[in-house]
């Protein structure tokens, strides 16, 4: 699991990276950029993890419940629903965001 993890952040990280360099739409890239940026490397994930087996409902529901409020959490925006990728927007019916989910 510990590999799987490492291989998925470290794919991410450069494709994340390529994405927002090659963007030039993007007004914010160079402040973004300068942001991942540490003295040994380039850095967006959390170190370590930890990881836990979904047997029940009620722990997925937390575990997805929680994601949407990170922006928030990280004073990105100041109401989870203006989250351009975030889902919360189709809740209160203001759904402005580049992906499209669907229930399993």
């Amino acid at each position: 699991m510990s590999d799987t993890i490492q291989d998925f952040k470290k794919y991410t990280l450069k494709k994340i990276v390529e994405v927002i360099a090659q963007n030039e739409k993007e007004s914010r890239r160079n402040w973004i950029l300068w942001l991942f940026k540490k003295e040994d490397g380039i850095w967006f994930w959390e170190a370590g993890f930890h990881p836990e087996e979904v047997r029940k409902k009620d722990f997925f529901d937390s575990k997805v419940n929680y994601i949407p409020f990170n922006p928030v959490g990280a004073m990105i925006v100041e109401k989870e629903a203006a989250y351009f990728w975030s889902r919360c927007g189709d809740f209160y019916g203001n759904s402005k965001r580049a992906l499209e989910l669907t229930v399993l």
